[in-house]
């Protein structure tokens, strides 16, 4: 069905009226005096029926025919949805060894906690804690570059990577997982409600999460690396040059966030736009470059792989931030002029 109108406006005693489509009223329970929400962007206006349940949603899943993976994957994208309660519940009682895979789950993938349980079923609530997305961002890179240095350490001694170290960068790879989730949760309710849930607008936002969904997967490549030179005792040692280049790229992004985030919360124009714009556009053109001189050079084919999709993420991460950079200081920063 089309739910798509042309309405007119209409001007009564001063004031502008339109009125809203009847089949909608019925559908979210509207009448007389009943309340709505109403915002507004640019051109574009959205009215919300404040009588549905809205954020505070409950959503209940029958577990009891669901699989440990299913479950999993089901409660992370409830998550990454935005939902904040949810009923776990079964037809038979929820035993010990299952109470503790749930906890598991929520505890590795999400920021839930079980708020209260009975016999057959368990409620989980989101544990809201003050969420600061520059924290949260910097935590995703120095964790990127910890792993880069972990690598430069190891090669640099010849040594090779040992059951420890695999645990090490395993572990700092689930905290970039939740990480991520954070931020597409935060991307995901600032969409649905149309209310940003930050000081960035939804353009910046969008940027941010495809940039940390990238960081997350340049470290599932480095976590691979190492686990070839421990599971399956390939050589790294023809890496170190390819890894030092990348961490010192990681090092320009990290500076160029904490420009950005002197812009965001302080308003300070980017004097040095000049320099950034020519630090970013450099990397970018290395690319070519970098794949020439990798496929010529001696390194097995499946590391040569994951190094060559390393040094593609950090390019796609640049050329988002070009973007991001361009915004901030041709439309942001005058925007902020004449607020």
């Amino acid at each position: 069905m089309n739910n798509v109108e042309e309405r007119t406006i209409q001007e009564i005693r001063g004031s502008y009226i339109i009125y809203l489509p009847k089949e909608w009223c019925i559908k979210n329970g509207l009448g007389k005096k009943s309340r709505v929400r109403v915002r507004y962007t640019g051109p574009m206006l959205f009215i919300e029926a404040l009588n549905n349940m809205g954020d505070k949603k409950v959503v209940t899943i029958q577990i009891h025919k669901m699989s440990e993976k299913v479950l999993q994957y089901t409660l992370i994208a409830l998550y990454l949805l935005g939902i904040d309660k949810i009923r776990l519940i079964s037809r038979r009682n929820i035993s010990l060894k299952e109470r503790r895979v749930i906890r598991r789950i929520i505890e590795s993938f999400t920021r839930y906690m079980i708020s209260y349980e009975g016999r057959n079923f368990l409620d989980l609530s989101y544990s809201y804690t003050q969420y600061d997305i520059w924290t949260s961002i910097f935590k995703v890179f120095n964790s990127l570059a910890s792993i880069l240095n972990y690598f430069l350490e190891t090669l640099t001694r010849k040594d090779k990577f040992s059951a420890e170290d695999l645990e090490e960068i395993e572990a700092i790879d689930s905290e970039v997982d939740i990480l991520r989730h954070d931020f597409e949760r935060m991307f995901s309710k600032s969409l649905m409600s149309l209310k940003s849930e930050t000081d960035l607008d939804l353009k910046s936002q969008d940027i941010l999460v495809r940039i940390v969904i990238i960081v997350e997967r340049m470290i599932d490549h480095l976590n691979a690396l190492a686990r070839l030179s421990v599971e399956d005792g390939h050589s790294l040692d023809s890496i170190p040059t390819y890894i030092a280049k990348l961490n010192s790229i990681v090092n320009h992004v990290i500076k160029i966030f904490e420009n950005i985030r002197d812009t965001k919360l302080y308003g300070i124009k980017l004097n040095n736009f000049n320099s950034i714009m020519q630090t970013l556009v450099n990397i970018i053109q290395e690319k070519i470059t970098f794949h020439t001189f990798l496929e010529s050079d001696v390194v097995i084919d499946i590391v040569k792989y994951h190094i060559l999709r390393l040094y593609d993420y950090i390019t796609d991460i640049t050329e988002l931030l070009l973007d991001w950079i361009v915004k901030i200081f041709y439309i942001d920063y005058e925007h902020m002029l004449h607020m």
